[in-house]
């Protein structure tokens, strides 16, 4: 396959459904316990962002691993969270 076919594909074709996604309204102290909780179901995968979601499960920002772990505890996740984001629909291309 040449670049411009792989470019030409659309962005589902080349996205792992493997997130792991926090709630916003969660403080560091529970994030950090849910992962450990999921510890075995995220054991393979290398985060270094999480997703952060409303109580819809709908995605409101971005959270670093770094912030989680050097954040004060009783922090709500969502206050930290990047909510800039730039989405694609499933029927983008990467070019």
């Amino acid at each position: 396959m040449t670049s411009d076919q792989v470019l030409e594909r659309s962005v589902t074709a080349c996205m792992s459904n493997a997130a792991v996604t926090l709630r916003e309204d969660l403080s560091i102290d529970h994030a950090l316990a849910a992962l450990r909780a999921l510890h075995a179901d995220v054991a393979g995968h290398h985060a270094l962002y999480f997703y952060v979601v409303n109580a819809r499960d709908q995605l409101v920002g971005v959270l670093s691993a770094r912030a989680l772990l050097l954040s004060p505890a009783e922090t709500p996740v969502g206050s930290l969270a990047t909510r800039c984001l730039i989405t694609l629909s499933p029927r983008d291309t990467l070019f």
